[in-house]
C-alpha cells in the first residue's frame, strides 16, 4: 500500500518578452490587507526572489510588477476558441490532468503569473506564467514558483 500522494508535478513556466534590463529595483505592491492569501504569500515570494538577485523593491523603480495566482482542480483545463470555427477541437493553453490510479487526494493546478512594465513607457516587457499540480500548496510551494518567474524575467533579455 503507497502511503504517499502520487500527485506532484515540476514547475513548469511559459513567458514572451525581453526580460528585465533594469537589476536595480522593481516596484511590486505588496497587499496591506491580506497577506496570509495566496496573493499575499506570491507577491512576498516575489518580494524575496527578486531580493535574492539583489534586486531591492523600490517605490520609483523603473520596472512595476503586477502578479496574480490562481487556483483550480486539475481536471480542468485551459482553452481558447476561434470566433470563427467554434466547433473545432479547443486550443489547449493547459490541457486537464486525468485523474491516476495512485492519486490520494483532488489534484489542484496553481497558476502564478508576473507581469513587469517599463514605468516610463508602460510597455510590458516581461510575462510569465507558471504552473503546478500538487494536493496542497505550501509557502515552499509558492516560493518556487515566484523564484522560477524572477530568474526568467532576468535571464530572458540575456538570451
Amino acid at each position: 500500500m503507497l502511503s504517499a500522494c502520487a500527485v506532484s508535478t515540476p514547475v513548469q513556466i511559459r513567458s514572451t518578452g525581453d526580460g528585465s534590463t533594469a537589476r536595480a529595483g522593481v516596484t511590486i505592491s505588496l497587499p496591506e490587507e491580506d497577506t496570509l492569501s495566496d496573493r499575499g504569500r506570491l507577491a512576498t515570494a516575489l518580494e524575496q526572489a527578486f531580493a535574492n538577485r539583489s534586486v531591492a523593491n523600490q517605490p520609483q523603480a523603473e520596472l512595476i510588477a503586477d502578479y496574480a495566482l490562481s487556483t483550480n482542480a486539475a481536471g480542468s483545463g485551459i482553452a481558447t476558441n476561434s470566433e470563427e470555427t467554434p466547433s473545432q477541437e479547443p486550443n489547449w493553453i493547459i490541457l486537464p490532468r486525468d485523474k491516476k490510479r495512485f492519486d490520494r487526494c483532488g489534484a489542484k493546478r496553481m497558476l502564478a503569473t508576473l507581469i513587469l512594465f517599463n514605468r516610463t513607457s508602460g510597455a510590458m516587457v516581461y510575462r510569465g506564467q507558471t504552473a503546478k499540480i500538487e494536493c496542497d500548496f505550501e509557502d515552499a510551494d509558492i516560493a518556487e514558483m515566484a523564484d522560477n518567474l524572477v530568474e526568467d524575467a532576468l535571464k530572458a533579455h540575456t538570451n
